[in-house]
């Protein structure tokens, strides 16, 4: 975490939940429609819940989801894990 952190790959808040979910959530969309692989970490199952909720409202709402509700193995699968 300490390299992650270093590079500024990792985020972290004391700040509403709402704001950070929201910023991870964005980040996470922007790598992956720019062709990273990338996960999002939470230490609470309903936080994985909720990220991935998100992330999946943000793909369909860019149009990224199909009529079966995904289109890539990024959108298809849970991304967001919890250590719980």
């Amino acid at each position: 975490m300490t390299i992650a952190a270093e590079h500024g790959e990792l985020v972290t808040s004391t700040s509403a939940e709402e704001e950070l979910h929201s910023r991870i959530v964005g980040d996470y969309c922007a790598a992956i429609m720019g062709g990273e692989d990338e996960v999002m970490i939470t230490l609470r199952r309903g936080d994985a819940r909720d990220l991935n909720r998100r992330a999946r409202a943000w793909f369909d709402d860019a149009g990224r989801l199909g009529s079966i509700g995904c289109c890539s193995p990024a959108a298809s699968s849970q991304r967001a894990i919890s250590s719980c």
